[in-house]
């Protein structure tokens, strides 16, 4: 009995997300330009947000400066125990 609840509670929410995308798809192509705009001007507040942090990051990593290491120094590694 618990299988069969189990797999009815997934197709449930299988056809809920069906039925969100196909209203999510009817919406975008037949509805008003009010709500692609909407759609558009989110990607590119992801987009431009994306540009800013990589932007950041980047300047953060050419801050940081690598040691020149003496070529002639030998390092060793060794645990006792």
């Amino acid at each position: 009995m618990e299988a069969m609840l189990w797999m009815l509670n997934l197709a449930w929410k299988i056809l809920l997300l069906i039925i969100g995308w196909k209203t999510m798809r009817y919406i975008t192509k037949n509805g008003g330009e009010t709500f692609q705009e909407v759609l558009n001007t989110t990607g590119m507040a992801i987009r431009a947000g994306c540009a800013i942090l990589r932007r950041k990051v980047l300047q953060k990593l050419s801050k940081g400066t690598v040691k020149d290491e003496d070529p002639t120094e030998v390092k060793v590694e060794a645990t006792v125990r």
